[in-house]
């Protein structure tokens, strides 16, 4: 069994395939869809638009990433890193390059089983955690500063991480979460 880890890159609004680090044994397609949903009869209806050229600040985006083991072997303890998007372009105007454009919707990202994890990053990538993330910050508690642990809001997360026991010879999977434009 082979490990990899992989991480993949979003540009733009459109659809991205990236190799994997350890060569062609693993494919990687992104895909992000624009979230539209409209009532009908009374019910909300949703439908997806890809390659959206615009988006406006409060729409939602559907982040997918496609993950097809190309070889002949198992992959074992495979990493799947999906950032958040930045710099994407709002309706009118461009967000400062390198600033988080969007924030996660609690509770979208393809569930943890028992064949994979799922943790998330509010570093940019560096350090990973099952949820609740958590922080320390300084408080003011009777008249001293104190070290208090809280829990990491969701729309302070950079990176998803879905880490896959194994992937079986041409077995595909897509793991996904939605994503709300700053």
């Amino acid at each position: 069994m082979k490990r990899v880890h992989v991480v993949a890159l979003l540009w733009g609004l459109g659809v991205a395939s990236v190799a994997a680090q350890s060569g062609s044994l693993l494919s990687l397609t992104l895909e992000r869809s624009l979230v539209v949903s409209a009532v009908k009869d009374g019910k909300t209806v949703e439908t997806l638009k890809a390659n959206a050229e615009q988006v406006a600040p409060g729409a939602v985006l559907l982040e997918q990433v496609r993950v097809e083991n190309l070889s002949d072997k198992i992959l074992s303890k495979v990493k799947v890193d999906l950032p958040l998007p930045k710099n994407v372009v709002k309706a009118g105007s461009t967000v400062k390059a390198n600033t988080q454009a969007s924030s996660y919707l609690a509770g979208t990202a393809t569930k943890p089983s028992n064949r994979w994890t799922l943790e998330f990053s509010r570093d940019g990538g560096k350090t990973f955690a099952a949820e609740p993330l958590k922080k320390m910050v300084k408080v003011l508690e009777g008249g001293k500063n104190v070290d208090k642990e809280v829990v990491v809001s969701a729309n302070e997360y950079t990176h998803a991480r879905w880490t896959l026991a194994s992937l079986a010879p041409k077995e595909k999977l897509v793991f996904g979460l939605r994503a709300k434009v700053n």
